[in-house]
């Protein structure tokens, strides 16, 4: 399973960049489509639009890829103690011997 999600992310990937690179000179030519990011008194210079929409995507996949990571450790985390758990009940606790009964 692992192996068709790492194919399918690279070919995702591998169709994004040819996407771009056909349409590289609609992506940069002169537009007035161009903007200027301002965040935490950071700025970037105007920016094609194109090029923002595609920053965007690769900041929320990276967001969506790391809290996917942090989940699946955690259930990985989760299922170890559980095995843990579970092979502590199925090991046989060692016999009790009881007193005879008082008469």
């Amino acid at each position: 399973m692992k192996i068709i999600r790492r194919v399918a992310i690279v070919v995702v990937i591998l169709v994004l960049a040819l996407v771009l690179y056909q349409n590289y000179d609609v992506l940069t030519q002169e537009s007035k489509f161009k903007l200027s990011l301002h965040f935490i008194g950071w700025y970037t210079s105007p920016l094609p639009l194109g090029l923002i929409i595609l920053i965007a995507f690769a900041i929320g996949y990276a967001a969506a890829y790391l809290f996917g990571f942090v989940r699946a450790v955690s259930y990985r985390r989760r299922l170890r103690q559980l095995e843990r758990e579970l092979h502590t009940v199925d090991t046989p606790s060692p016999p009790v011997s009881t007193p005879p009964p008082r008469p």
